[in-house]
């Protein structure tokens, strides 16, 4: 499990592009997150790594930008 501490600094390699699994820097709807990226056949999905916090179906109608290349 990829635990970030509280005020940290995250560096994105936006060379990289996101695949399946991929921890990604994302903004929806105007909120920064850092999120597992994970597709599959029911579609794709944000995962939080805090079990606190429940999974994001990604739909088009969202305003999602996925830090990448």
């Amino acid at each position: 499990m990829l635990f970030i501490p509280h005020n940290s600094i995250a560096i994105v390699d936006r060379s990289i592009a996101p695949k399946n699994n991929s921890i990604v820097a994302v903004t929806l709807d105007g909120e920064n997150f850092i999120k597992h990226l994970v597709k599959t056949s029911e579609g794709n999905f944000l995962l939080p790594a805090n079990k606190k916090y429940k999974a994001i179906k990604l739909h088009e109608e969202m305003d999602v930008k996925i830090c990448d290349h």
